[in-house]
């Protein structure tokens, strides 16, 4: 009796030893399918990080930081990280007398956090955003060696947390530089990556057997870029032929992208491997004045993907801010978060259309105000920002380990009302 015990003592410790490092289980690197991915922006600084670029995407001015300089609408939760990572903001305290803390993706330990709070709440991985304006050739390449050494510190993060990563060029906001140029810088830095040997690693995502690439801004009429229907085709040629840089492509761009009526742009679509509609910003309001994600077009989006094996990963987000960092801040652009509500519909939605793919808007970006990872729940004394609504600093981490058994099995979540202890 006593061995029969002892056995089922073990196999019992076996089982919840399993059950909780559920999340902890390595990515499959194979297949995009399935999969909640996260966007990775990676761009935050801090004067003592070694990377001499001061208190870059925290302050408008790299070179000094207060309440009126800010330029982050949430303060990040910092309390998990060691003393020596993190970099005292002076001047700043929060009401209950504690010192305030940023820190920053240049050094590797924030990084490698970051990626463990992915494996903690069952994300994925990352698209680590790659701004192809601050890549080597860029109009803005003087900070290309501390965005490679993040790309490095991503590598090494997703390894040690079993999550998957991939490039993701941001070509959104070039309006001054010409196309081709855009083009041949984006590809060399693409040449760099796989020549450097990354997308050979474990830990880098593929589909169909090759590297996954993600371009971003793709927006018909967009007077951001200077994108162009030659393009646009010459890139989908570049990574579909090359025999040596040949990628699986997702595109990233304009929610109405079935609407548009040239004909040139849309005979591309079915070019596509893979593709996120961006909706930030696309809402409707409702009685109370409250705004709320339109959805309504994910449905129909679906299918045609389906009918042309595209692989559809629509964006979610959190709500959007942009306070601090605007110039001419319209409190109507606004999108409040509502305590999670606004992301928990986005993610019952996307259930409910049976979407077994996402793109989560956006990890760590707290200057645009669409970051779902740890927020503080307070903010210092004397600034103008936002806090987590009386909610814990991980709630949105939560909501989304919540929904992504759901979402990856294609399935519904049981129930619309937002879970009160997910």
């Amino acid at each position: 009796m006593r061995f029969l015990k002892n056995i089922s003592l073990i196999i019992f410790a076996f089982f919840i030893s399993e059950q909780g490092f559920a999340s902890n289980k390595i990515v499959d690197n194979s297949t995009l399918r399935h999969k909640i991915m996260t966007g990775y922006q990676g761009w935050h600084r801090v004067p003592n990080d070694g990377s001499n670029q001061g208190w870059v995407h925290h302050s408008k001015n790299m070179h000094e930081i207060n309440a009126e300089l800010l330029a982050i609408d949430f303060w990040p939760d910092t309390s998990e990280f060691a003393l020596e990572d993190k970099c005292e903001v002076p001047d700043m305290y929060f009401p209950d007398g504690s010192i305030a803390y940023l820190v920053s993706e240049y050094n590797p330990n924030i990084v490698k956090k970051h990626f463990e709070w992915m494996r903690d709440y069952d994300i994925d991985g990352a698209f680590l955003q790659v701004f192809v304006s601050g890549c080597e050739g860029g109009r803005l390449e003087h900070g290309f060696e501390s965005r490679r050494k993040v790309m490095d510190n991503v590598r090494m993060a997703a390894k040690n947390a079993g999550r998957v990563w991939a490039v993701s060029f941001d070509i959104q906001d070039l309006v001054q530089t010409p196309i081709e140029e855009v083009y041949e810088v984006m590809i060399e830095e693409w040449k760099r990556v796989v020549d450097a040997g990354f997308t050979k690693e474990k830990t880098y995502l593929h589909e169909d057997g090759l590297p996954v690439v993600q371009i971003w801004g793709y927006f018909y009429g967009s007077v951001l870029n200077t994108l162009n229907i030659e393009y646009v085709n010459k890139i989908s040629d570049f990574f579909a032929n090359d025999p040596k840089y040949k990628a699986f492509l997702c595109i990233g761009g304009d929610w109405a992208w079935l609407g548009v009526k040239d004909k040139e742009w849309t005979e591309t679509y079915e070019r596509y491997q893979c593709f996120s509609p961006w909706n930030a910003g696309h809402t409707y309001t409702d009685k109370d004045s409250k705004k709320w994600s339109q959805n309504f077009y994910w449905k129909e989006q679906k299918r045609f993907c389906e009918d042309n094996d595209i692989i559809y990963m629509p964006t979610v987000n959190p709500g959007i801010s942009i306070m601090n960092i605007s110039q001419n801040y319209d409190k109507s652009a606004q999108i409040v978060r509502h305590k999670g509500e606004f992301l928990w519909r986005q993610l019952y939605e996307a259930s409910k259309v049976g979407l077994d793919s996402l793109y989560i808007a956006m990890f760590d970006e707290i200057d645009e105000g669409t970051a779902v990872y740890k927020i503080s729940p307070q903010t210092p004394i004397g600034t103008t920002m936002f806090d987590t609504e009386g909610m814990p600093s991980d709630w949105y981490l939560r909501l989304i380990r919540y929904a992504a058994t759901y979402i990856r099995q294609g399935e519904e979540i049981p129930h619309r009302e937002m879970p009160k202890n997910p």
